[in-house]
Protein backbone atom coordinates (compact mmCIF):
# COMPACT_ATOMS: atom_id res chain seq x y z
CA UNK A 1 0.00 0.00 0.00
CA UNK A 2 1.61 3.36 -0.86
CA UNK A 3 2.42 5.86 1.96
CA UNK A 4 3.36 9.49 1.93
CA UNK A 5 6.29 10.66 2.30
CA UNK A 6 7.90 13.43 4.18
CA UNK A 7 6.58 15.75 1.47
CA UNK A 8 3.21 14.54 1.21
CA UNK A 9 4.06 12.55 -1.83
CA UNK A 10 3.18 9.22 -3.03
CA UNK A 11 3.31 6.62 -5.82
CA UNK A 12 0.61 5.47 -8.00
CA UNK A 13 1.31 1.67 -8.69
CA UNK A 14 2.87 0.75 -12.01
CA UNK A 15 -0.47 -1.24 -13.36
CA UNK A 16 -2.71 1.46 -12.48
CA UNK A 17 0.34 3.70 -14.53
CA UNK A 18 0.27 1.25 -17.45
CA UNK A 19 -3.54 0.34 -17.43
CA UNK A 20 -4.15 4.33 -18.34
CA UNK A 21 -0.96 4.87 -20.30
CA UNK A 22 0.70 7.32 -17.52
CA UNK A 23 3.53 8.75 -18.40
CA UNK A 24 6.49 10.79 -16.82
CA UNK A 25 5.14 14.83 -16.17
CA UNK A 26 1.62 13.65 -17.40
CA UNK A 27 -0.55 16.31 -15.75
CA UNK A 28 -3.17 15.08 -12.47
CA UNK A 29 -6.07 16.51 -11.08
CA UNK A 30 -6.33 16.20 -7.14
CA UNK A 31 -9.09 16.83 -5.79
CA UNK A 32 -11.36 16.52 -2.72
CA UNK A 33 -15.04 14.75 -2.74
CA UNK A 34 -15.97 14.41 1.22
CA UNK A 35 -13.53 12.69 2.69
CA UNK A 36 -11.29 10.95 0.15
CA UNK A 37 -8.66 12.43 -2.04
CA UNK A 38 -9.35 11.49 -5.76
CA UNK A 39 -6.12 12.12 -8.14
CA UNK A 40 -7.48 11.67 -11.79
CA UNK A 41 -5.26 12.41 -15.08
CA UNK A 42 -5.91 15.16 -17.39
CA UNK A 43 -7.00 13.14 -20.42
CA UNK A 44 -7.28 14.20 -24.33
CA UNK A 45 -3.79 15.86 -24.50
CA UNK A 46 -1.66 14.69 -27.15
CA UNK A 47 0.92 12.19 -25.77
CA UNK A 48 3.16 13.42 -28.64
CA UNK A 49 2.92 17.28 -28.97
CA UNK A 50 0.81 18.03 -25.60
CA UNK A 51 -2.14 19.85 -27.20
CA UNK A 52 -5.53 19.08 -26.39
CA UNK A 53 -7.12 17.00 -29.01
CA UNK A 54 -10.16 14.08 -28.72
CA UNK A 55 -8.71 11.65 -31.69
CA UNK A 56 -6.93 8.53 -30.34
CA UNK A 57 -4.92 5.83 -31.70
CA UNK A 58 -5.29 2.64 -29.74
CA UNK A 59 -6.86 4.69 -26.48
CA UNK A 60 -3.79 7.09 -26.52
CA UNK A 61 -4.25 10.59 -27.12
CA UNK A 62 -2.84 11.81 -30.40
CA UNK A 63 -3.70 15.35 -32.22
CA UNK A 64 -4.65 15.28 -35.40
CA UNK A 65 -1.41 17.35 -36.90
CA UNK A 66 1.09 14.65 -35.14
CA UNK A 67 -1.41 11.70 -36.72
CA UNK A 68 -0.92 13.13 -40.12
CA UNK A 69 2.71 13.66 -39.77
CA UNK A 70 3.10 10.00 -38.11
CA UNK A 71 1.16 8.79 -41.22
CA UNK A 72 3.51 10.46 -43.38
CA UNK A 73 6.72 9.39 -41.58
CA UNK A 74 5.54 5.90 -41.98
CA UNK A 75 4.51 6.56 -45.90
CA UNK A 76 8.01 7.68 -46.37
CA UNK A 77 9.25 4.84 -44.75
CA UNK A 78 7.29 2.66 -46.54
CA UNK A 79 7.74 4.23 -50.24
Amino acid sequence: MPKLDYLGRTTIPKVIRDTLSLEPEDELEVKLEGFRIVIEPVLNKCRICGEQTEHKVRNIPVCKKCLDWLNGSRAKKMG
